[in-house]
């Protein structure tokens, strides 16, 4: 839960990797596949926040999954989000993910009767050939 001046959100944040692995590198074809459960029809938020390849911050990325998308409320459903559909929150970012190093994923709901529940979170590299 984040408090902010006038906004209470509910979020979720994944660290991509720990110390000494291997960067997860956004490839044009990737994507996540989240499994999770929310208890309204409100939308939800999927943010990445991603780096410079050995580099520093680069920027953070978002996509609006609709309710319609979430299934029945209170059902758990598998939704899956290619790169291309995220999108800057900074205009001034390149309007792709692609080539930069994944740092973070973040599940977020406004309100906190969605109750949203994140079971798994993948991110799923570019199939070969793509």
């Amino acid at each position: 839960m984040l408090i902010g001046k006038n906004k209470t959100i509910y979020a979720a944040n994944f660290s991509v990797r720990s110390s000494g692995s291997p960067p997860v590198m956004i490839e044009k074809g990737s994507r996540f596949r989240i499994r999770l459960t929310t208890k309204t029809a409100d939308p939800v938020y999927v943010g990445i926040t991603t780096k410079k390849h050995r580099g520093g911050f680069f920027g953070k990325y978002t996509e609006k999954v609709e309710g319609d998308q979430l299934g029945q409320a209170g059902k758990t459903r598998v939704i899956e989000i290619p790169v291309s559909d995220f999108v800057p929150l900074d205009k001034s970012l390149s309007p792709s993910s692609v080539g930069t190093e994944l740092t973070d994923i973040w599940v977020v709901s406004p309100k906190e009767s969605a109750e949203l529940e994140i079971h798994k979170v993948e991110f799923v590299a570019r199939e070969v050939g793509q």
